[in-house]
């Protein structure tokens, strides 16, 4: 209310002003009138009398005052999470105790190669007579060793060194033995063939018996004899007059008294 009827009495006091700058200006323009020619009466300038106009004030107005906006009321600040707990460090374990230095085993012993075959000469004439004739008569072949080929030319020597005026008188050092003796240079095969030339004088029965004629056929039973898997033979000569003495070594031995060839 105030403020309006403030503006009221400036609005007033403003026209009031005006007015009378009005009136100062027609006071002047009186007198500089100018007279025509011919005595005619100067026109007046006509003036509009200024009216102050009363303002009305307008109906006051209470000013709606605004509706409070609704202020959010302030959110209570969340609780915190709750601290997780720190897993708790895992217990040291034991450092694992070193395991014992491995004992190495002890390399098997190697077994023994076979002795290669004798390639040429007397011995491998021997060796392959007398696998061909185990073959005619079912058995496995032999295997030549240089143990037995050394004791049967020891053998051998020992016949040859013997013979006197051309004697060949033929003893056996012992089981499993084959024993030739012949004039001149006869070859392993002469004898291996001579010996298993005895298979007709054999027993029908086919055992290994003392009595009877055992030295007859003995030879060829020892060549032919199943369970013997070694051969060494060997050849020596006498002095003048020439005598040639062949062994032959076999292991295991055959001619087992009272068994059949096996």
């Amino acid at each position: 209310m105030v403020k309006i009827s403030s503006l009221i009495v400036l609005a007033v006091a403003t026209l009031a002003a005006a007015e009378s700058a009005k009136g100062a200006q027609h006071k002047a323009g009186r007198k500089r009138i100018c007279r025509p020619k011919g005595g005619h009466k100067p026109t007046l300038p006509i003036f509009p009398t200024g009216i102050a106009k009363a303002v009305v004030p307008k109906k006051d107005l209470a000013t709606p005052t605004p509706a409070p906006v609704p202020v959010p009321a302030p959110q209570a600040p969340k609780p915190a999470p709750p601290a997780r707990p720190s897993p708790a460090p895992p217990a040291r374990q034991p450092a694992p105790k070193p395991a014992p230095p491995a004992t190495p085993k002890p390399a098997p012993p190697a077994a023994p190669k076979p002795a290669p075959a004798p390639a040429s000469g007397f011995d491998a004439d021997c060796l392959a007579i007398h696998n061909r004739l185990r073959a005619v008569e079912g058995k496995k072949a032999l295997t030549y060793t240089p143990a037995l080929q050394a004791s049967a030319q020891a053998w051998a020597n020992q016949l040859a060194s013997r013979s006197r005026g051309g004697s060949m008188d033929l003893d056996h050092s012992g089981s499993g033995e084959n024993l030739y003796a012949s004039s001149g240079s006869p070859k392993c095969s002469d004898a291996v063939q001579m010996w298993y030339d005895e298979k007709p004088l054999f027993p029908p029965n086919g055992r290994i018996v003392t009595d009877g004629n055992f030295e007859e056929y003995g030879h060829f039973t020892q060549v032919i004899w199943g369970t013997t898997t070694k051969l060494g033979c060997a050849i020596a000569k006498s002095a003048a007059p020439v005598r040639s003495f062949v062994v032959c070594h076999y292991d295991p031995p055959g001619n087992i008294i009272g068994q059949r060839v096996p």
